[in-house]
């Protein structure tokens, strides 16, 4: 990735300011620049002579050498260029598909940083040779960082036995959309033993037929979409995971059919899934996500983070009676983000809710986020969802199913929450619907001491219409054909609905410049606590 970088020039008097910078400003300032350019800037001053070979970083774009790897000779400059690297090395291929040649990996680095993004479309890999088993002795000894991403392996041998015997010293390793070329298209087994790895993360390798992980020092666990192919349905994927010192998981997509952690996992503190009231595993849907399964094995951890794809009730329009959610009494912050549309007439948001905070009983704070809800709308405006006469979405046809989770919730016990905060809201009735669960009138919460309900932030794009969603995160909807005065009165309306319909005793409403609502126990007002923004 090329960059500029604006150098001081000479001052008056023909004073050097150039030379009489830090060596440490100068190896930063390196750091930043194309290889050519950092290498071109031994010409600037005397101190700058070969600074570039003791720049903390070399940075290698294909945009710069695609004509040289399509004669052959492109590669070979990419491994060499590695092999005289003791800092950090970052290689990403930007052009519309994947390099013409292999890049083949030295037998020895010095290197304590590798990041690798060997194709630039999304589907398609370049080939990575792997070193020769078995390679010399901690020949990546130095190496503590390793991103791979978007690579078909070749050499002569597996992945996991390169990371376990020539990278010793490895604390973090990333993999994202790697297969196995010896294996193409045929599940593949990896297998890492290592002792000092502290964070691991796999997103989107779906060919694994087998996966063994033994990691004294392992911390953090992310996997992400990585057991869901079509051809790991008539697979057993097994998953052994042995880390006495994890900390902190995040899985989302499908689970392997056989999941097991070898050591316990008392130690995990922070959990992230994904799930679904209805799961599809191949053969047909069932109640109950595989996902569970983790909450059952960590039993001690305090906060969960979960993503509710409510998106599958337009295939199955009943919500089971129970979800069949373990109890999970340790849990002290509760994150869930609801995924899907509201204009599908059986989108489960409340209910789904429901179950989760029946099995938190100890629960002290929790985030709703609603913001995706919505997302349907960039592709069609008559899906936009918004309260009152703006309001298009028909009115779902009750069940017998539906209503029976409505004679539990009276019974809901959250007596130790403390701060509820909803994101994304705008006001339909489902999301109503909701906040009656939460705090309305029949909700006893003695403990609770803040409300906060933010609306979806509206922008001006450059042709002047309007943008719901301007956060950074994914848009709500891309544009509104409504006038600044109208959503603005919608918004001033949404904050006096919200004060009307849940009339709080012990405790005042404030709105926030159309930004949201928020509700603070009268106590804290009066010990000058400042209101949750």
């Amino acid at each position: 990735m090329a960059a500029h970088v604006d150098l001081p020039v000479a001052g008056g008097g023909g004073d050097d300011r150039l030379s009489d910078l830090p060596e440490g400003i100068i190896e930063y300032v390196l750091a930043f620049l194309p290889a050519e350019d950092a290498v071109r800037s031994s010409l600037i001053s005397r101190r700058w002579r070969g600074g570039w070979a003791h720049a903390g970083a070399l940075n290698l774009s294909d945009a710069r050498h695609q004509q040289q790897g399509r004669s052959g000779t492109g590669a070979a400059w990419l491994r060499d260029a590695m092999e005289r690297v003791v800092g950090s090395i970052s290689v990403s291929v930007t052009a519309p598909g994947p390099m013409d040649r292999p890049l083949v990996l030295p037998r020895r680095l010095r290197a304590t940083s590798i990041s690798l993004t060997l194709s630039g479309v999304l589907y398609e890999n370049s080939e990575l040779v792997l070193p020769e088993q078995p390679c010399e002795a901690a020949a990546f000894g130095s190496l503590v960082e390793l991103n791979l991403w978007r690579a078909r392996l070749q050499g002569g041998g597996s992945l996991g036995e390169f990371l376990s015997s020539c990278c010793p010293q490895l604390r973090l390793l990333r993999l994202c959309r790697v297969s196995d070329g010896r294996h193409r298209h045929v599940p593949w087994p990896m297998a890492l033993r290592m002792d000092q790895l502290e964070e691991l993360e796999l997103y989107g390798i779906e060919s694994f037929s087998e996966l063994q992980v033994v990691a004294a020092n392992l911390r953090v666990l992310i996997v992400r979409h990585c057991f869901h192919s079509l051809a790991q349905w008539d697979t057993d994927t097994a998953v052994q995971i042995s880390a006495p010192r994890l900390q902190n998981i995040t899985w989302l997509g499908g689970l392997p059919r056989r999941l097991s952690f070898l050591t316990d996992c008392r130690c995990v503190q922070r959990l992230a899934l994904g799930f679904k009231p209805y799961e599809f595993d191949g053969r047909g849907f069932h109640g109950r996500g595989n996902a569970m399964q983790l909450l059952e094995m960590c039993p001690g951890a305090r906060h969960l983070n979960v993503c509710i794809d409510t998106s599958d009730g337009a295939v199955r329009p009943t919500l089971p009676v129970d979800l069949q959610i373990p109890h999970i009494p340790n849990i002290r912050s509760l994150s869930l983000r609801i995924a899907g549309s509201l204009w599908f007439v059986d989108c489960h948001i409340t209910p789904s809710v429901f179950f989760f905070l029946r099995r938190c009983l100890n629960l002290t704070r929790l985030h709703i986020d609603l913001s995706t809800l919505h997302q349907a709308s960039q592709s069609d405006q008559d899906h936009l969802v918004l309260p009152d006469e703006y309001e298009t979405l028909k009115k779902p046809q009750q069940s017998s199913d539906r209503d029976l989770w409505k004679g539990w919730r009276d019974h809901l016990q959250l007596g130790l929450l403390q701060e509820i905060r909803i994101s994304g809201f705008m006001g339909s009735d489902r999301e109503m619907e909701l906040a009656d669960l939460l705090f309305g009138v029949r909700a006893a919460r003695p403990a609770l001491e803040r409300i906060s309900v933010t609306f979806t932030p509206i922008g001006r794009l450059p042709d002047g219409s309007l943008m719901w969603g301007v956060d950074g995160s994914r848009p709500a909807f891309e544009r509104i054909y409504l006038s600044i005065g109208e959503l603005m009165e919608l918004m001033d309306g949404i904050a006096v609905k919200m004060k009307s319909q849940f009339p709080l005793i012990g405790g005042r409403w404030e709105s926030n410049a159309r930004k949201g609502v928020t509700w603070t126990r009268t106590s804290l007002i009066c010990n000058g606590i400042a209101p949750l923004q």
